[in-house]
């Protein structure tokens, strides 16, 4: 970056970014009395977030395939198997008694295919968030253009003025 005369300000994860987009926006709520979850997939990673009380217990990211992107039925047995053992570390290690709801924020591949895998995994309600069409300052863009400007937005929300 610097050879290139740019300067980096602040790195942070995508997928935490997005998710507190989503929770300013109202669109995440952990502050009931059972534990939700976020799971984000895009073309290229998926990543699963676990809530109890509004406050963050479990983080999970991967790849779907070592030579990269979402590989079809492959990588959904990947989602699925990764789901299964998260879930399982969070009922033994964490104390889990179940998910009351999983929000699905997909983007760039079949968000129909992803919420089967999670309807297999046992993961309770499921709920499909349209990113552009939900968060407010993004209406106007395509789910694509949502998804990478989404991380932007959390990281602005969430600073103090």
């Amino acid at each position: 970056f610097e050879k290139l005369g740019l300067r980096v300000g602040l790195i942070d994860l995508a997928t935490l970014a997005a998710f507190n987009a989503l929770r300013l926006e109202g669109l995440i709520d952990g502050s009931g009395t059972r534990d939700i979850a976020l799971l984000m997939a895009t073309k290229a990673y998926f990543a699963l977030v676990i809530l109890r009380g509004g406050r963050l217990i479990f983080y999970r990211a991967k790849n779907y395939h070592v030579q990269g992107g979402f590989q079809g039925e492959e990588s959904l047995r990947v989602v699925g198997r990764e789901l299964r053992t998260s879930l399982s570390y969070y009922e033994e290690h964490l104390l889990g008694e179940g998910l009351s709801r999983i929000h699905l924020a997909v983007v760039g591949v079949d968000a129909e295919q992803i919420a089967e895998v999670c309807q297999g995994a046992g993961v309770g309600e499921i709920n499909q968030i349209a990113l552009g069409k939900k968060v407010v300052e993004l209406k106007d863009l395509g789910p694509t253009e949502a998804a990478e400007l989404l991380p932007t937005l959390g990281l602005a929300l969430r600073r103090e003025p």
